[in-house]
Parts: structure tokens; C-alpha cells; sequence
């Protein structure tokens, strides 16, 4: 778990790297695969989900589909002011953020859960045995499901940008045959 600071004049700053980050280097970060810790040094408190937030914020307004970030935000909205424990199997039903969440992961959130009265001790059971009991296998299959999606996407970038590349090829051989023409 990476560790940032936050000082007093707002700015975040990576221990690792000796450098002031911002929020859409914690955005690579978390793309990346790792998991952060931020904490503001004045207070020593942890600030984590405040600039989570923050950063989901950042990214998700500079979408370059106005339309798709107000409707991804909304409905995060509306999906969070439910349970948090429907939220939390609804994204694990749909496959969001399986790829990083580890059984160990997924158990203390079910945990905190419980201990926050947001689920029973029955329905943290019932949610390990239905959604979590093959989360490591599946979390393999997935990624080797994602990297097939990724292959064939690429696969079918290359034949797109071959195919363009040949259309402005007769283009460009076109209007040469026109210039000679007129020459």
C-alpha cells in the first residue's frame, strides 16, 4: 500500500518519490493496481476516502463524454444511497473491481460492515458463501478473460488502422494519377 501525505497547504505529497503528486497521479496509482493511504500530516488523520473521492471526482468529470460521466455519477449516487452491502455484491456481481479484491480484502469490508450495523452477521455469511467462495478463481479467469478482450481489441485496432492506411494509399494514388493527368 502506497503512502501519501497531505500537508498543510493542501498539496499531496509521495514519500517514495520525494515529489508533490496530484490527483490524477493518485488516478495512476490506482490504475496501476496498487492501493493507497493518504493521510494528512497536520493531524495526523486518515484522509483516504475524502481524496478517493476527490480524485474519482477529477477523472470522472474529465471523461470525454459529458453524458457518460453524469450518468456514471448519478447512478453511483443512487446505487451508494442503498445498503452498502447491496452495493458491494452488486459490484462484485458485476465484476467491478474483482481483478484487485482478494478474499481477505472482501472479508474485512464484510466486516466493517457488520461492525458499522450496515448488514447482520447472517446476511455477511450468506454474501461469502453465494458471492466470495470462488473470488480467487474467478478473479484468475477474469484477468485471463481480460487479456484475451484486450488481445482481440487490439487485433481489431491493427486491421482497422490497416485498412484506413490502404483507403488513403488509393486516395493518395488517385489524385497523383489526377495530377499527371492535368500535367
Amino acid at each position: 500500500m502506497k503512502k501519501i501525505k497531505r500537508y498543510s497547504n493542501r498539496r499531496l505529497y509521495d514519500p517514495d518519490s520525494s515529489k508533490t503528486i496530484t490527483l490524477e497521479d493518485i488516478a495512476a496509482i490506482i490504475a496501476a493496481g496498487e492501493d493507497i493511504e493518504v493521510i494528512d500530516s497536520p493531524t495526523g488523520k486518515d484522509i483516504t476516502q475524502s481524496i478517493l473521492a476527490q480524485t474519482f471526482i477529477k477523472v470522472s468529470v474529465g471523461q470525454k463524454s459529458p453524458e457518460f460521466a453524469r450518468f456514471m455519477l448519478t447512478e453511483l449516487i443512487r446505487e451508494s444511497s442503498a445498503s452498502p452491502g447491496i452495493l458491494f455484491a452488486r459490484l462484485i456481481q458485476g465484476g467491478i473491481g474483482t481483478l484487485n479484491l482478494t478474499k481477505e480484502k472482501a472479508d474485512n469490508i464484510l466486516r466493517n460492515l457488520v461492525a458499522v450495523g450496515e448488514l447482520t452477521i447472517k446476511e455477511m455469511k450468506s454474501f461469502q458463501k453465494d458471492f466470495l467462495g470462488d473470488l480467487n478463481v474467478s478473479s484468475g479467469e477474469n484477468k485471463l478473460q481480460l487479456q484475451k478482450d484486450l488481445d482481440n481489441i487490439n487485433k481489431n485496432m491493427i486491421i482497422e488502422k490497416q485498412r484506413k492506411l490502404e483507403e488513403l494509399s488509393d486516395k493518395i494514388k488517385e489524385v497523383s494519377d489526377m495530377i499527371r493527368d492535368i500535367t
